[in-house]
């Protein structure tokens, strides 16, 4: 939702020009601030959803029907959603070593 809601003020600031109004008054006013915060979000967010597919590739879960759902999850949610996707993977490996040790 925060990364909605930023490209919204950030690329559309008519469609919700109360959001925008408190944001600025927070912002005090800065627009550069304003495009600093929207493009370091973007950045961010690409870089952990590309993060995502090296992992899944890591761990073995190259294929589409797993790497396009945790790419899409990852950029909209971020960090909260990485955090699920490493847990998984920890899990699995943990899962296939025991497998494989007994």
């Amino acid at each position: 939702i925060g990364m909605a809601m930023l490209s919204i003020i950030y690329l559309a600031p008519h469609s919700v020009p109360t959001l925008r109004s408190l944001i600025m008054s927070i912002l005090m006013g800065s627009e550069g601030l304003l495009k600093v915060i929207f493009w370091s979000a973007w950045m961010a967010h690409t870089a952990e959803a590309l993060f995502s597919v090296v992992l899944l590739h890591n761990a073995g879960l190259s294929g589409l029907s797993t790497t396009i759902p945790w790419l899409v999850s990852v950029f909209f949610f971020g960090y909260p959603s990485l955090v699920k996707l490493l847990h998984a993977v920890r899990k699995r490996e943990k899962a296939l070593k025991e497998g494989k040790a007994s």
